[in-house]
């Protein structure tokens, strides 16, 4: 009996150190449980933060891709505005190159410059429109080339009727 009793206390020293050592290992298992779920949240929390970032950084992508769309046509827009700045320099140096000859080759433009553009006068630009002069001219001009084409038709037959 002795020896059983002596197993007894073996199996309790042994059941008190495996209870020992399941309170230590619950207790590691709470610490490593709260680690844990503390690394969890603050992985969570920059997960939570990474996702911000990442849309943040979506919204810059797409901002900077339309201001690079906007400095692109407004550099076109510059090159445009560039040509025709040059296009009417040249224009405007052909004009003035115009001007001098016509002043040179008609002595009376230049006797007569301060009446142009004056209200009323004979060289009033707003109340005469020089385009639809020029085609009203031409209307003339073609119809006086018509009345001299049938004036030398009706010549011709009235001449080879008197051969006749």
């Amino acid at each position: 009996m002795e020896a059983a009793k002596e197993a007894v206390r073996e199996a309790e020293k042994a059941l008190d150190a495996a209870k020992e050592d399941e309170a230590n290992f619950e207790m590691k298992v709470g610490q490593l449980k709260a680690a844990w779920e503390e690394a969890k949240a603050v992985l969570d929390d920059l997960e939570s933060k990474l996702k911000t970032c990442s849309e943040e950084l979506s919204a810059l992508s797409k901002q900077r891709t339309k201001l690079i769309e906007k400095a692109e046509a407004a550099e076109i827009e510059g090159k445009k505005l560039s040509v025709k700045i040059t296009k009417f320099h040249s224009e405007q140096a052909k004009a003035e190159k115009f001007l001098k000859h016509m002043i040179s080759k008609y002595a009376w433009i230049e006797t007569e410059k301060e009446a142009f553009g004056v209200a009323g006068g004979d060289y009033d630009f707003e109340e005469t429109n020089p385009s639809e002069m020029s085609t009203h001219l031409k209307d003339l001009q073609a119809e006086q080339t018509s009345l001299v084409s049938l004036s030398h038709r009706t010549s011709s037959r009235t001449i080879c009727h008197l051969h006749v």
